[in-house]
């Protein structure tokens, strides 16, 4: 008698619950789309993200006062301070001074002067935008890419058959006809300087003859290429000045057009040497002598 009792309750209970099924499912979908808009726009506002523009008739991308995700991240935790950056590719709106809508372009510059950094910016804004999520810049112009690529530096020792390998990763970014952004950051490491700057030139030609293909190539052989290369390209800059007093880069990170700008691979031995002691401080004074010496500080 108990459990049959228990049993007329439940069942009660139960068709009541069912009766409200539909308005609990429709509260239940609009908590989750509140949630979703709620965290996007807070994301928004954090990261000082905006809507971009894009159109199928730009061939490329440029943008103002971009802050990488990750150095803003920094920031919000109070470790760092972002300085918003201005870059422009290919054919779009924004055409500053010096550039004439370059698709192919070479990043020349400073060590731990940010070439990196806005590489993966470039990334972000390009891979935000075509989810249709807003971008961590101010303003953004470009056209929705059919593929992206981003060949990241080697961040350890590249075994026997790397060169071979990344050639034929290129061959097949190179041979598709689609809409692509085509991203690399010191491909010279996978062999000797003096072939690189040709391996270089020879992939940037190759790119060049789809017209609807951008790339921007970071290189310490920004020189060299330029001397081998057989169609017109733009070489970029960031140039490094020299350090202050916490010894820390003085470096605009802001991209000077067509300039070719220097390593300055100096000022990071000089600073190496000043935070050093010992036996570790020998060794940066004798490499800083092989660049002429500077140790006042």
């Amino acid at each position: 008698e108990y459990a049959l009792r228990r049993y007329k309750i439940l069942r009660e209970m139960a068709l009541k619950l069912h009766e409200l099924r539909s308005a609990v499912e429709e509260a239940v979908k609009a908590l989750l789309d509140f949630d979703l808009f709620f965290a996007v726009g807070r994301f928004a506002k954090d990261y000082f993200l905006n809507v971009p523009t894009l159109s199928e008739e730009y061939v490329g991308i440029g943008f103002i006062n971009g802050r990488n995700l990750f150095l803003r991240e920094l920031e919000l935790k109070n470790k760092t301070k972002v300085i918003p950056v201005n870059y422009v590719v290919g054919d779009i709106p924004i055409q500053p001074p010096n550039t004439n809508k370059e698709r192919i372009v070479v990043l020349s510059g400073a060590n731990s002067g940010g070439k990196t950094t806005l590489l993966n910016l470039i990334a972000q804004i390009v891979i935000l935008a075509q989810m249709g999520l807003p971008v961590p810049a101010e303003e953004v112009y470009m056209c929705p890419f059919d593929e992206i690529y981003l060949f990241s530096r080697s961040r350890g020792i590249m075994d026997a058959g790397a060169f071979e390998a990344t050639l034929k990763n290129f061959a097949k970014v190179i041979t598709s006809p689609k809409k692509k952004l085509v991203l690399v950051d010191e491909l010279e490491a996978i062999t000797e300087p003096g072939a690189a700057a040709k391996v270089i030139a020879g992939i940037l030609e190759l790119l060049y003859t789809n017209k609807n293909t951008c790339a921007i190539f970071i290189s310490h052989l920004a020189e060299e290429v330029m001397k081998v290369v057989k169609v017109p390209i733009r070489v970029d800059g960031i140039e490094a000045s020299g350090l202050d007093e916490n010894l820390n880069l003085i470096v605009n990170r802001n991209p000077i057009y067509n300039y070719l700008a220097r390593s300055t691979p100096e000022l990071i031995v000089e600073r190496l040497y000043h935070l050093s002691k010992g036996s570790e401080r020998e060794v940066y004074e004798k490499l800083l002598e092989e660049f002429g010496g500077r140790k006042s500080k």
